[in-house]
């Protein structure tokens, strides 16, 4: 499924958000820190502290910046989905620990139950409404 958001973030303004915002860590969890009062590291840490997670699936992922947090709260076996190629291979350079995949929510190139934890973050608001039940699914 090509949406008109698909298209805008697959040519060059997509290019140019990944160009914008390839991060570390810390300035990660500083942009989050400024924005939510708590950086990105602490909210993950906080929501899966109780969690037996052997496989993470991250929907949208661009370079992979959450799924470098996770890695580094010592989780492992993480993949990335993005429709973007050029995020992914420049993931793909900076973060070689992920596996990343070309793809989009709603045809994700995977078997169902094949991850312990799927999640998306910044994406869901780019969907129009008309598709938010199709991306849930």
């Amino acid at each position: 499924m090509k949406t008109k958001q698909l298209k805008v973030w697959t040519g060059n303004f997509g290019k140019e958000y990944t160009d914008r915002n390839t991060q570390t860590v810390s300035g990660l969890d500083r942009d989050y820190k400024e924005e939510l009062g708590v950086s990105a590291t602490a909210l993950f840490k906080g929501g899966l502290y109780s969690l037996s997670i052997a496989s993470v699936l991250e929907v949208g992922c661009n370079i992979g910046n959450k799924l470098v947090i996770l890695n580094s709260l010592g989780y492992g076996n993480l993949t990335g989905v993005e429709p973007q190629l050029y995020a992914i291979k420049r993931g793909e350079k900076l973060h070689p620990f992920i596996s990343y995949k070309q793809g989009t929510v709603f045809e994700l190139p995977f078997p169902d139950n094949q991850f312990d934890l799927v999640f998306t973050s910044d994406v869901l608001i780019h969907i129009s409404p008309r598709y938010l039940t199709k991306a849930l699914k």
